[in-house]
């Protein structure tokens, strides 16, 4: 049996696919959330309200799904004010 890593599934998901992935994960992270989740919506205040554990939590998802690490130092507001920021941090780190 092989093993496939994260890695390679994300690189054979186009953009598409890993935004609507993203969307169901933020709307299963936030699910006091009453509205659709979309590409402005705000990840934290006025938004989804998410907290720094449910920031964590989208944290290991993104490595385990997707192969993507992000630093500790591009945890900012730059990247994680909405879904669209963070879908453009996420292509940028998958190249």
């Amino acid at each position: 049996m092989t093993t496939e890593s994260s890695a390679s599934r994300a690189s054979r998901v186009d953009g598409a696919g890993r935004r609507a992935w993203l969307l169901a994960t933020l709307a299963g992270l936030a699910p006091r959330f009453d509205g659709a989740i979309g590409d402005d919506t705000p990840l934290a205040d006025g938004g989804l309200g998410l907290d720094s554990l449910a920031v964590i939590d989208l944290l290991v998802a993104i490595e385990e799904q997707l192969g993507v690490t992000i630093a500790e130092t591009d945890i900012t507001l730059e990247h994680f004010e909405t879904a669209a920021r963070l879908l453009r941090l996420i292509e940028a780190r998958l190249g």
